[in-house]
């Protein structure tokens, strides 16, 4: 899977974060995070970058998010340390994470 995103604002992120792609069924709720080796420090303002990322998944219709948790372990699980798209409708205050598509169908 390949997944570009595009910094529309004016500026980077200047501390260090984990970034994980997160799968979650939309049947079970189960979850899936797998981590991105991407740097969100370095998503330029007015750039785009890829990541790719390789997994096996049970085929499903899942909702696609994004998670960058704050790097402290202390603070890691606090939705509110998360970093918060500025897109309408993205953000999940309960989780801290960046919903980027709902109804992903992945097949066999």
């Amino acid at each position: 899977m390949s997944v570009t995103v595009h910094n529309d604002g004016f500026a980077n992120l200047f501390n260090p974060r984990p970034l994980f792609l997160v799968l979650r069924d939309r049947a079970t709720g189960r979850i899936q995070r797998i981590p991105v080796d991407s740097d969100p420090r370095r998503w330029m303002p007015s750039e785009s970058v890829t990541f790719h990322i390789t997994t096996t998944i049970a085929p499903g219709q899942y909702d696609l998010l994004l998670h960058l948790p704050d790097a402290a372990p202390s603070l890691r699980g606090r939705p509110e340390y998360a970093v918060r798209f500025a897109n309408p409708g993205v953000w999940e205050p309960a989780t801290g994470m960046n919903r980027l598509a709902e109804s992903v169908t992945l097949g066999k």
